[in-house]
């Protein structure tokens, strides 16, 4: 299987987006909500590797950076640096986007370094 991505942005508000890797519709019945850590953003290659395996598995992966990393803007009323309290909102605001548009699929929210305090 080959791995392929989409682009979206989740916006809250109109106050920021949050630039998020998803898969196009391809039959897989697990998605896989993966919290990257606080190094850099969802394209380090370490992290693509990963997707395309869990993809040869029959796992489609929605990744995302939050609010201040990779392409995602800062912004809105919390404020434009990163903290615990923006991470947290972020991830929820994508968790809820991904139960919307993939209610057919089983959840699985894996995270990394950072992700693992926000899962």
């Amino acid at each position: 299987k080959q791995w392929y991505q989409r682009r979206v942005a989740i916006t809250a508000g109109n106050l920021w987006s949050i630039r998020s890797d998803v898969p196009n519709e391809n039959g897989n019945k697990d998605v896989i909500l993966y919290c990257h850590g606080n190094s850099c953003n969802r394209a380090m290659s370490h992290r693509v590797g990963l997707y395309q395996e869990l993809y040869k598995r029959s796992c489609d992966v929605v990744a995302f950076d939050y609010r201040g990393y990779g392409d995602s803007k800062l912004g809105g009323s919390l404020g434009s640096i990163p903290d615990e309290e923006t991470v947290v909102l972020d991830t929820k605001i994508v968790l809820e986007w991904v139960e919307e548009h993939y209610p057919e699929h089983r959840l699985i929210i894996w995270g990394h370094s950072l992700g693992t305090g926000i899962t």
